[in-house]
């Protein structure tokens, strides 16, 4: 097979990644284009795990020889593998995961898993508020397998609505993971990212979103927990908050995944991944160059990849850049309805 480029197309050609398979001058046998279908489908199937080949010797070598930069050596090491394993995601669903034959003998095991599923649905996650539940889905609730992500302008209160939504799923959800607590010990688990507030400033919001009093106004410490506990405990949720407080741009969505297996590991089971917020998320290394937009589009990308793939809501928000703020408000003065959908766009991000 020769494959011919023109040369206009120079510059391009030498990113590109074309399988060399030399054979006789003619193909005379069936088998022979099988062959020649199952190399080109195979090369390009795992071409991108092929590129990583000497990135990880090069990788190796520094671990070996040296020593005094261990530990980002080690980090570097460890992106690659994790690259290389979202690759074999890629390839495994794309190839396999997505062909469904009506033929073949498995293929009413669909519909047996298709009734079980319409018979037991999964849980949605509930808030506080009948009608954001029913906003959010059909059924009511953050839906696993879903990725949620919140628009706003500057200073509206980001960082309070996903603390809110972590609250609400906590004290109102409890219930349906009572079962599954009895049958496995495993303890479900909000996982919260919090990359712009402190550990204060997010006790402070919690305080006052649990009890309604500021913690300014209370007397005593003592006072402090009395009341916290009162509410806080206030439905007897065993639903737990794993929170992680990172500086900006420290942690990356394959971070978040190797957090959630770590915590299925010791005891507890991720029902909901909560980030605050969108932009604060640190791009995977092979994107770390790319225009900002371009990183959010895959940084948003991978984290609908990861609800998918664990199988819960993954929830976080986006600032809105000035000029959505101004269109907003123009639309506003003029009494336009669905200001959301006419501002719809990356411009505005």
């Amino acid at each position: 097979i020769e494959v011919v480029i023109s040369n206009n197309f120079e510059k391009q050609k030498k990113d590109l990644i074309i399988p060399i398979i030399k054979l006789g001058a003619s193909l005379k046998h069936p088998s022979e284009v099988t062959f020649v279908n199952k190399t080109i489908e195979t090369e390009l199937k795992y071409s991108g795990i092929m590129l990583t080949k000497d990135k990880m010797l090069e990788a190796l070598t520094e671990i070996t020889g040296n020593p005094n930069n261990l530990e980002a050596s080690i980090n570097k090491y460890r992106n690659i593998l994790d690259s290389v394993q979202e690759e074999f995601r890629k390839t495994d669903s794309v190839i396999s995961n997505n062909i469904v034959n009506s033929v073949d003998d498995d293929y009413m095991d669909i519909l047996m898993e298709t009734y079980e599923e319409v018979k037991n649905p999964k849980y949605t996650l509930k808030t506080g508020l009948k009608m954001f539940n029913e906003f959010l889905s059909e059924e009511g609730g953050f839906k696993t397998g879903c990725y949620y992500i919140f628009y706003a302008s500057i200073n509206s209160f980001k960082s309070g609505i996903l603390q809110y939504c972590c609250k609400w799923i906590r004290k109102y959800n409890w219930e349906n993971y009572q079962k599954m607590f009895n049958e496995t010990g495993k303890i479900p688990t909000i996982l919260f990212y919090s990359f712009e507030n402190t550990k204060t400033e997010n006790m402070q919001r919690e305080f006052y979103m649990e009890t309604g009093t500021q913690l300014k106004d209370v007397a005593s410490k003592e006072e402090a927990k009395v009341l916290f506990e009162k509410h806080y405990n206030s439905t007897g949720s065993m639903i737990n908050v794993a929170s992680v407080y990172a500086e900006a741009n420290t942690i990356r969505v394959s971070d978040m995944r190797r957090q959630i297996h770590s915590l299925e590991e010791n005891g507890y089971k991720v029902i909901a991944v909560i980030a605050d917020y969108l932009e604060l998320i640190r791009a995977e290394d092979e994107d770390i160059r790319l225009e900002n937009r371009l990183k959010l589009g895959y940084i948003s990308n991978a984290l609908h990849v990861m609800s998918v793939s664990e199988d819960i809501p993954v929830i976080t928000a986006q600032q809105m850049n000035r000029a959505a703020e101004a269109t907003m408000s123009d639309l506003r003065q003029k009494g336009q309805t669905n200001i959301i959908e006419q501002i719809g766009g990356s411009a505005y991000i």
